[in-house]
């Protein structure tokens, strides 16, 4: 599998990284994965650094996509996925499926710097640490 991951608890984080070829299947497996870890807990934030991977999702194969982030809502709940993309299709997909999902209860974004999506994960908890909100 092209993924692997860490869930740091006591930052309210899981770090995920893929190399190579990715696909909806890899993709699936990996998340299941993550929601059966120990570890896990709902309202995780997420950064997936993606620098290194060649997506190969179809447009086809985007209702399936959407329908397995809707999935990963029930068992995630809400927090923020920092998605970081150097490719410049890559970002271009991921920008687009993201439009697919601005009704599930958490957020995505898209960056081309780690430390940026971090800070933007790191801002997340800030505010809901400092008053009444949603991601």
């Amino acid at each position: 599998m092209p993924f692997t991951y860490t869930i740091e608890p006591e930052r309210n984080i899981i770090r995920t990284s893929a190399e190579g070829s990715i696909t909806i299947i890899d993709l699936d497996k990996h998340m299941k994965s993550v929601a059966d870890d120990p570890l896990f807990r709902p309202g995780m934030n997420t950064v997936a650094d993606l620098r290194n991977v060649r997506i190969v999702i179809s447009l086809q194969e985007a209702p399936d996509l959407v329908r397995l982030f809707i999935h990963q809502a029930k068992i995630r709940k809400r927090g923020r996925w920092a998605v970081v993309i150097s490719r410049y299709p890559e970002a271009h997909l991921i920008r687009f499926f993201i439009a697919f999902l601005e009704h599930l209860p958490f957020t995505m974004n898209v960056f081309d710097n780690y430390e940026d999506a971090i800070r933007w994960l790191r801002d997340a908890d800030a505010a809901r640490a400092t008053g009444p909100g949603q991601d």
